[in-house]
Parts: structure tokens; sequence; C-alpha cells
């Protein structure tokens, strides 16, 4: 009947008519993701007006021994192009390749000049597992729209991401984390629990979403949080949970990575050792490989589990806390749980994916900052990881873009918010596979979504880019989502309302400049810098005037890049314009901070030192930080919708609701501050008049170059480590146009709450050298020069590279 009804077809056509030939000539039988990939190219090729069936490209998928798992080559030899594939996913990133090839190079008309734009190349994943960590939503349960999820794995499987890592439930409202397993299955041994209905409707909503991304070569794995069942004891729970997950598996036999969160559960790692190792076994399942997180867990107990689960157990690790904040693991002297601990061992049973929660920096505006994340890509290998999880914009917010904007013109620009995030997927998905990808290619992308205008906007972004993740980093309130949300607070303490108790108590004047640094080793806070200063103290670590200026600078790049643009007109113009306002927003968000910054050093060098002058250079900025984030307020508060921010407590959230609290505190500030006296104080508490021995000079003329941006009168170089007999030795040489008056080596044991201890280089004819006992955990360390004139640099300092070198333990003998 098939044929019959081709013939039909062709004879309707015409007697001379013919079917043409496909633009890509696939093996057969040709796997899904490499049909749909396969597509894209027939549809680049359509786009450059060439004839489909005048290409030549010919699809190998495995085969080739050199080509690993989702790796790719791409041959071009005169008009033929040959893509071979380590397996289907390597062949599918194959055609993805020679499709933006075929759109970037800019060739039409023929296919031998398109061919001849091409270039071969052959690509390997950096890291194996590119997770993207999105959480399943309750209250409506988010997995029931699959159509959004279906154009969600499009978008991640085009970037490069290989695993959809969805864990839950989560409720937006409450912030709850309800289990999933009552949702999805059904027990005929526990009838009470869960509508049977409802579970197996969503039950095949989850089958579908699986399948689907099977096709699209993306796996998803799935992290139930809760094991608390309201309708059973506790003690049938862990029976209940063996008999969930032997359901689900035997339901859904491509979920092949089932997850659970022991810290917070409520129950202990033997729990999920007895419950989670006898459902795999009842499922009958050999192929399904167990996954947790590091958070409250004790790490010898994992290990058991680890060696006990036939398929193999990977361990989630936060990279930075519940923040992305810096471009590599910086949480390093304490931390506990929010960083790595013990977890790099050599032949540990498990293997690391660092989980970067990143949606604790990034909440609502748009951000892609291409050098940082080349840079944190290029950390995910820490540890022998297998990779990273990260996650998205949607985590811990609605996907539903209606629910942040105003104006009904806003409202239908996008139907999900993480479209409007697309930079974002891009960016972590291709430069996570392929951390080399050139600048260009992520430009074309940009001019691919918004025309010619778009390397103007990739400049905008970019210019904003530090914007957010340092003024979360550089005054780091806690690791923690519910600590801070960077695009929305100040940062100053909130002071009693007018006519509440305590209204009149006096307030810490200083306490935005309290707060440490994320990366104390690297960065010296506010406070810290004002008293090495009256102690004459030389650091080489970037402080809060170097800090103010990167701020400021951002600030007036972002605003230039932004009015370089211009109007545009249609979809690319609706999409600008919402860009445009967090551009923007993040603009006066680094003047507010800029100007917060020096304006709190000044009035606290001012007030403990007798110095009026500095003090009321100091009130000024302050001035100046409240009218930036009154600007700040304009712009986004005429765009976004009253927001919910839940896991801060901002419900209805306006920028603008921010201005009277700091007035008012500013204004207690100038009333407390302006008697003076030195002052010693923990974070939050009322300051207290010492003694002071004299009034303080001028702070602007102890600054040192290094404390403004200028590290080029001390430089670094040559150097040299070695290691041998239980030592690390470092050689290196170095030069200060004052002259070198020390060199200090900063090193620590690896594991993450070790602290971090100096010892100075000694010099000699070939330059500095000194050796150090090198323990089997392994070792970071970090060199620091200082000049006769009390400048000094970090190499390599830490807004360019990641500060510290790394000995892992296999490596440490």
């Amino acid at each position: 009947m098939a044929t019959t009804s081709l013939l039909a077809l062709i004879l309707a056509m015409g007697a001379t008519a013919r079917p043409s030939r496909a633009a890509v000539q696939l093996p057969s039988p040709a796997p899904a993701c490499v049909q749909w990939a396969a597509g894209d190219v027939q549809s680049a090729i359509l786009a450059a007006h060439v004839d489909p069936s005048s290409a030549n490209v010919q699809v190998q998928v495995g085969g080739s021994p050199a080509l690993g798992p989702e790796s790719f080559r791409l041959d071009v030899a005169g008009g033929r192009v040959t893509v071979a594939g380590g397996d289907e996913v390597g062949a599918m990133y194959g055609l993805f390749e020679l499709a933006e090839q075929i759109a970037n190079g800019g060739a039409t008309g023929s296919w031998g000049q398109v061919a001849a734009s091409l270039s071969a190349t052959e690509q390997h994943p950096f890291v194996e597992v590119r997770a993207d960590n999105p959480f399943c939503q309750v209250k409506p349960l988010l997995i029931r729209d699959v159509a959004m999820w279906k154009a969600y794995i499009d978008n991640l499987a085009r970037s490069r991401f290989n695993m959809l890592d969805l864990h839950g439930g989560y409720d937006l409202n409450d912030t709850s984390f309800p289990n999933l397993y009552p949702q999805l299955v059904t027990l005929p041994d526990y009838p009470d629990v869960g509508n049977r209905q409802e579970q197996a409707e969503n039950l095949q909503d989850l089958k579908d979403i699986v399948a689907y991304a099977k096709q699209r070569g993306v796996q998803v794995a799935l992290m139930n949080y809760s094991a608390n069942v309201p309708a059973l004891a506790a003690d049938r729970i862990a029976d209940y949970t063996s008999h969930a997950v032997a359901a689900l598996l035997r339901a859904v036999p491509d979920l092949r990575t089932l997850g659970f969160r022991v810290g917070e559960s409520g129950q202990s790692e033997s729990f999920y050792r007895d419950a989670y190792l006898a459902g795999v076994a009842a499922s009958g399942r050999k192929d399904v490989h167990l996954y947790t997180r590091s958070w409250g867990a004790s790490q010898s107990k994992l290990e058991e589990i680890a060696r006990a689960a036939a398929g193999g157990l990977d361990i989630e690790i936060k990279y930075n806390g519940e923040h992305l904040g810096l471009p590599y693991q910086a949480i390093q002297g304490g931390g506990g749980a929010y960083s790595y601990q013990t977890y790099i061992i050599p032949d540990a049973p498990y293997r690391i994916i660092w989980q970067v929660r990143a949606n604790g920096t990034h909440r609502f505006w748009a951000w892609e900052d291409t050098d940082f994340i080349r840079r944190t890509v290029r950390t995910f290998r820490l540890g022998n990881a297998r990779g990273f999880s990260l996650e998205p914009y949607i985590a811990y917010f609605t996907p539903y873009a209606d629910a942040y904007y105003q104006s009904a013109a806003d409202k239908r620009v996008y139907r999900y918010i993480w479209e409007k995030h697309w930079a974002w997927y891009f960016a972590w998905g291709r430069l996570s596979y392929n951390p080399d990808l050139s600048e260009s290619t992520v430009v074309a992308a940009y001019k691919r979504h918004f025309g010619p205008a778009g390397q103007l906007i990739y400049a905008a972004v970019q210019a904003a880019g530090p914007i957010v993740p340092l003024a979360y980093s550089y005054r780091f309130p806690g690791p923690d989502q519910r600590d801070f949300s960077p695009e929305t607070e100040t940062g100053v303490p909130l002071p009693p309302a007018s006519g509440a108790a305590g209204a009149t108590t006096a307030v810490d004047p200083f306490a935005y400049g309290r707060r440490e640094p994320m990366d104390g080793r690297s960065f010296v806070g506010i406070d810290e810098f004002v008293k090495d200063k009256a102690r004459g103290l030389a650091d080489g670590r970037i402080g809060p005037f170097r800090v103010a200026a990167l701020f400021e600078d951002a600030a007036k790049r972002t605003r230039d890049a932004v009015d370089k643009v211009g109007a545009l007109a249609g979809r690319p113009g609706d999409e600008w314009r919402l860009l445009r306002v967090d551009l923007l927003a993040a603009s006066r968000l680094a003047d507010f901070h800029a100007a917060r910054i020096r304006g709190t050093v000044l009035t606290e060098w001012g007030a403990n030192g007798q110095n009026p002058s500095d003090f009321e250079a100091g009130e000024g900025d302050l001035a100046g930080s409240r009218a930036a984030w009154k600007e700040l307020a304009a712009v986004a508060d005429a765009t976004y919708a009253p927001l919910l921010n839940a896991l801060r407590g901002q419900v209805r959230f306006r920028w603008g609701s921010l201005l009277a609290p700091l007035e008012e505190y500013d204004a207690r500030v100038a009333s407390t501050a302006s008697a003076g006296g030195e002052t010693d104080l923990d974070p939050g508490t009322v300051p207290r008049p010492m003694p002071h021995l004299a009034p303080r000079p001028l702070l602007s003329t102890l600054l040192k170059p290094s404390d403004l941006a200028d590290d080029s009168q001390i430089v670094v170089s040559d150097l040299k480590q070695s290691v041998g007999s239980g030592k690390l030795t470092i050689e290196l040489n170095a030069w200060a146009s004052d002259g070198i008056a020390q060199v200090l080596l900063w090193y620590k044991p690896l594991p993450s709450e070790s602290r971090w201890a100096s010892v100075p280089l000694a010099s000699g004819e070939s330059g500095f050298s000194v050796s150090v006992p090198l323990p089997s955990v392994g070792m970071l360390y970090l060199v620091e020069a200082r000049d006769r004139g009390g400048s000094g640099v970090e190499f390599e300092p830490a807004l360019r590279a990641t500060p510290y070198a790394v000995v892992e333990p296999w490596d440490s003998h």
C-alpha cells in the first residue's frame, strides 16, 4: 500500500517528476537524534539558497576507534562533507556543527560555495556530564506541561547539554520539597497513598518526557528530595520507598539515573542504602545508576552506599554553596557541606558532579559572561569529576513568563521565561563541551538571534557580566540561597520601621562593610582593609577601591554599549526591549555598589580617625549610592511585575521598596557615626566608642598603586613547581619597580575546610624558592609579592584567573 501511494503521488506530480535527493545521506537505520539534527542541516542549506539535491553530506555513526562517546569529526574534501560521530550523539553534534558553519559562513547560491566556506574540525566533550538542573515544581506538577519540556529538551540538546537533572518536588510558594513518588506511582500494597488517576497521568507524562529526551540524545536523571509520606506511619516509609523505586524503574525503562537527597530529608543514609538498593534490585534492572548530594550527609556512609550500588554512585557537591559567585571553587577554609570538604580522595568509590547552584546568584536579570563561563568550566575537572549540574533560572522560579512582567506587550514576548535566557544555555552548554569555542561563534549566535545588532548586544551583555556575581561574592552574606539575592537587595541591613520597638536603637554604621568576601584569601573586605591601612600593613589581595573601580567600569561600559544598539523592530526589538532593562538595571546596581563601597570605606576611616574630610566625602558617596538605587528602581519597576522571591521572603517585591530603608539607615549612620570613636564590632552589633590615638591622615595619601588596580609595578614570572620526597618546591622570579620586599607562598591542604598558611620564599642568585611539606590529601597554593613601597599583588589575580594552583592527591607523590 505504501509503495502504491508513493507511486501515485509521483505520477500526480507529472510524468517527469522525481523525488529529490536528500541533502544529508544517513546510515540506515538512522537514530532519531541524527535524523533530527540532519533536519537542521537541511534547513541551513535551504536558507543559503542551495538546492538540497546538489549537497554532498555523508554521515557515519560509530566505527571509528579514535572517536569516543559524543565526539565527532567533520571533514571537507572539495564538495564532499563527511560527519563521523563516535556514537549517535556525536553524529548529532557533528551535524549541528555543520548547520552552524553553513549559517555562520554566509556563502549562498551553490553547494560548491557553501562547501568552500566550511572548516574541518574534530571535537570531544571537555567533561562527560553536562547537566541542566531544574526542579520539578508542584501545585501544579510541572511535568504535566509535556510540550514545554519537549521544547526545553530541544534547547538543551542543541546547546550540547546531555542530561536533564530533574530535582524535586518543589513548592514555589512555601519553599517545601514534597515527595514525588506519591504523585507518580500507584502501589497495590499502599492504596491510600496518592490519587490513582493523577498518578497514572503524571507517570505517563514523565515517560513521554524521558522518551523524548532519549530521541534528542539527552538523558533524564530524577532526584527525589523528600521521603516523607503523610499517609504512612514512619516504620512503613522504607518499605513504601523501596516498592516505589522498583515500580518507577519498571514503568520508565529509559530512566537510568535515579537519585535521593539525604540532608534535610528526615532520613538517615542507611534508610537510602536499604530502600533504594532494595528497590533497584526488585526492579530487575541492571543499568540503574544512583546519585545523591553531599549536603548534610556522612561521607563514610555514602561510601558504603557507593560500594554496594551495582550501577555506581555519583555525588553532587555544591560548587560554591547555593550560589555561583566566583568562577572557581572559592569557599575555602570553612563552609562545611557548602563546599567539597574531604570528598576529593584517591580511589573514591563514587564520582563527583559539581552542582552549580547558580539560581541563588542569578534570579531575574539575563546574564551571560563568556569569559567567566570559560573559567568556570575549566574547574569542573577538579577531583576527577565527571562534570557539572547547573541550576537554570527556572530552578526556584516559575517558568511561565507572564508572571514576570506588567504590560500585556511584555507578557507576550515569551511563553516561557527560559526562552529569554537562550544565551545562558548556549554559552554554558557549548563552552562546557568545548571551552575553546571561538568567540566569533558565540557572537554569531547573537547575530542570528538579533540580526545585525547582535554583535553590539553581545558587547553590552559582556560588559554587564561581572556585576551581579561580584555584588554577591565581594560582600559574602552567606553560602545559602536564603542568605542573599544580589539582584534584589542592597546589602544594607534594614532598620526597624519607624515607630516600631527598637526604632531608636543605634545601628552599626558600617554594617555594609562588615561582610567578608567569599574568597577571603584573594579579596580583602572593607572593614579589614580600613584596619590594615590604619596599621600600615601591606596586602596583595584585591581590595575595596579596586572592586569599586571594577563596578564603575562595568556600569559605564554597559550603558555605552546599550546606547550603541539603537531601536530594533519586530521580534528582535521585543526581546531587546526586555534585555535592555536587565542590562541597565545591572549597570545601576554596579553604580550603587561602587559608591556604597567607597562611601563605607571613607566614613569608617573618617569617623574612627577624627577625619571630617574623608567622612564628608564618604557621606557624599552614600548619597550617590542611594541615587543609583533610585535609578535602578525606576528602570526595573517600570517593566517587572511585583515578584515572588520566596527563598528571600520577598513577596510582591519592588526595587523601589528599598529606597526609604536606605535613606533611614544612612540618616542614622550620620548621626551615630559623626560622634567619632574607634569601633571594634562583630556584624550587627552597636558601635562602642574606643580611645583613639591621633587623627588619621587623608586615606588617599595612604593608598598604593595596587589598591587602585595598578599591578604593573610588580611582576612574577617563570614559576616552576616540582613534587618529590613528600615536598612541594616552588621556584620563581620576581621584580618590582620599588624593589621586592617579600614574596610569600600561601598554601593549604586540599580539603576545603583546611586553613591557609604562609611562608616566605628565600631570595637567591637565580630567584626565589621555597619547599613545604606536601600532604597526601593534596594542596592548593598561590604566590603573593610585596614591594618596598607597600604595594602587594597575588599571582594569578582572581579577577583574571583561578588564583590558586592545585596539586591533587594522586599528583602529590
